[in-house]
């Protein structure tokens, strides 16, 4: 689906396989900015969620810090709240324990993005870290 993307003024957009991690390598040169949104959603093999969601998003880290890029917008999920119909959530909200794949995974590349901001910091933090609900596309 990213094709629709390609119509977007400015908007470039490259291929990689966030389960291969060396399909990132130089992916990333000469961009200023990253949007990540990309994710395993459906499932239940372990395996395949750890590889997107959470080593997927670290091999990408890393690759903008090598490509130096000037912004990392990683879209995360209110689901890292779980999903117990839980209300008034707020950003210092526990994350609770479960056994849902996604959830625990998002949760994971979360920290991992944390981490990684909290290393390079500086008066101007190069990474944001929405978490939506629900991204939706007419086409």
């Amino acid at each position: 689906q990213a094709k629709n993307l390609k119509m977007l003024a400015g908007m470039e957009v490259l291929s990689g396989d966030l389960s291969r991690p060396k399909s990132l390598h130089g992916v990333l040169t000469g961009c200023s900015v990253v949007y990540h949104a990309a994710a395993k959603l459906l499932g239940s093999n372990r395996a395949s969620f750890q590889a997107v969601n959470v080593d997927g998003t670290i091999a990408l880290l890393d690759e903008a810090i090598r490509a130096q890029v000037e912004r990392f917008v990683h879209v995360s999920t209110v689901g890292v709240y779980g999903f117990d119909n839980a209300e008034d959530i707020t950003e210092d909200s526990p994350w609770p324990r479960n056994s849902n794949l996604y959830s625990t995974t998002k949760q994971q590349a979360e920290k991992a993005v944390w981490k990684v901001a909290c290393q390079i910091a500086s008066k101007s933090d190069p990474f944001s870290r929405p978490r939506v609900a629900l991204l939706y596309s007419a086409r």
